[in-house]
């Protein structure tokens, strides 16, 4: 007569395999955070960089100056808005019957720092303002003699995205932190006069 055998794993080996996955886990999980981290910045430096992008837009084509407002505060407390009556507003102020509210058409247009909430924005002037012209999206010509430019910080510190408005209108994005790039953008540092003064045609164009 034949003897059936179960047949399975010892806990020996069930316990070998379990430790094999705890390392695989721990060997990827690393890598895993960095690009975790570079999604999250690469998505908030787009959402401000269109945020500009859409300003540009709407002085054109509500054929009226639209001012660009930031006010900061520190790298988590800072907001910037748009408004269409030329001069700057205040992004703080909810009072939507406020001369100084953030408003085009009537419709509020602000971005708040809580809205890029795995991003940081690094120190910068306490209020920077700009206007898009009405016919060519251009900056006005008390703005035109240098980009604006912001500068984000990934939630691990680690990894850096610049946004700049140019005296065209247009936006750029690049990386401001050369030990860590996003690889869609270009370092700052091989933009002429380096990443505090990136100019036309060195850096990545949004619009």
């Amino acid at each position: 007569m034949k003897t059936s055998r179960n047949v399975g794993f010892s806990l020996v080996e069930i316990l070998v395999v379990l430790s094999l996955i705890a390392i695989g886990l721990t060997l990827s999980l690393p890598s895993w955070n960095e690009a975790k981290s570079k999604r999250e910045i690469i998505s908030a430096t787009e959402e401000l960089s269109m945020f500009f992008a859409a300003g540009r837009s709407l002085a054109i084509e509500h054929n009226r100056d639209v001012a660009v407002s930031l006010v900061y505060q520190d790298s988590t407390h800072w907001c910037v808005g748009l408004v269409d009556t030329g001069s700057a507003c205040d992004c703080t102020v909810d009072d939507v019957g406020r001369s100084d509210y953030c408003a085009i058409g009537g419709v509020p247009h602000v971005l708040h720092a809580n809205d890029l909430s795995h991003a940081e924005m690094m120190s910068h002037a306490a209020d920077t303002s700009f206007v898009f012209d009405r016919i060519r999206g251009t900056l006005s010509t008390a703005d035109m003699a240098h980009p604006h430019f912001f500068n984000l910080m990934a939630a691990n510190g680690q990894i850096g995205l610049q946004v700049g408005v140019f005296p065209t209108g247009n936006t750029f994005i690049c990386n401001w932190i050369e030990s860590e790039n996003a690889p869609a953008y270009r370092s700052c540092d091989s933009v002429s006069g380096g990443p505090d003064a990136p100019t036309d045609g060195n850096a990545l164009q949004i619009n």
